[in-house]
């Protein structure tokens, strides 16, 4: 296929930006972006005073973006590797990131303080929702008016999936999951579905757990875990999170 790409790194594969040929991997403790045209790999653990936690890219390639568990947000040209900006305000690690498709506008998701939304063209914080402390994957919706996040499950058996107003973290919709399908999570091409999660099922088939992305609700004729979906299922931004 002419059209396919190998991306080279020890990572694993996190985000990608079709547009412009990149991949952001997380190798160890940090983060390396990885562009093939031309070849370059960018260390992008540098200025972060921690581990690397959660990466994110603008689907059109123009910013990329890393936390850590020192607090800190780091904003990266994904074309030149060059820091582009610094954000802080996190009380203790950093979780999960969600960039808006035009990478203007990011959310984080701190351990313990909760989730923050930040202006990336002013280079501030536009809001704070503290009641959304434990998130651990975020991803948001084409538009940018939807999250889907999912709680911490710890040592539980279950797992909790939202679904939220982006402009303030209100929360919109949630599920209790098994354990074992957290972190797996998007919206459908055209932004009706939130994704809550997937899992394979023995007969080839996925049991998608979904609802209505604007209003929350199970989608009308449907049972919220469909058996019989098969093929390839697009998730954007699917895994965000530590």
């Amino acid at each position: 296929d002419p059209g396919a790409h190998a991306v080279y790194g020890a990572g694993r594969v996190e985000a990608i930006a079709p547009a412009l040929g990149a991949a952001l991997l997380r190798e160890g403790n940090g983060a390396v972006l990885v562009t093939l045209d031309p070849v370059e790999r960018y260390d992008l653990r540098a200025g972060h005073a921690d581990a690397v936690t959660a990466v994110a890219i603008a689907r059109d390639g123009g910013s990329a973006l890393t936390a850590s568990r020192d607090g800190t947000l780091r904003l990266w040209s994904p074309a030149t590797g060059a820091t582009l900006g610094a954000f802080e305000g996190h009380a203790g690690p950093v979780r999960a990131l969600a960039l808006s498709p035009d990478g203007r506008v990011a959310w984080s998701a701190g351990e313990r303080d909760g989730l923050r939304t930040w202006d990336l063209d002013d280079r501030a914080e536009r809001s704070h929702a503290p009641h959304l402390a434990g998130l651990d994957a975020l991803a948001a919706s084409p538009d940018g008016t939807r999250l889907v996040a999912q709680l911490a499950a710890g040592q539980s058996a279950t797992a909790t999936a939202l679904l939220l107003d982006a402009r303030d973290g209100r929360v919109i919709a949630r599920a209790t999951l098994p354990s074992r399908l957290r972190g797996v999570i998007g919206f459908t091409d055209d932004g009706a579905l939130a994704l809550l999660s997937y899992a394979p099922l023995s007969d080839g088939g996925l049991r998608l757990t979904y609802v209505d992305a604007r209003t929350g609700d199970d989608v009308p004729g449907r049972p919220r875990n469909a058996r019989s979906v098969r093929g390839p299922v697009s998730l954007p931004g699917a895994r965000s999170g530590a």
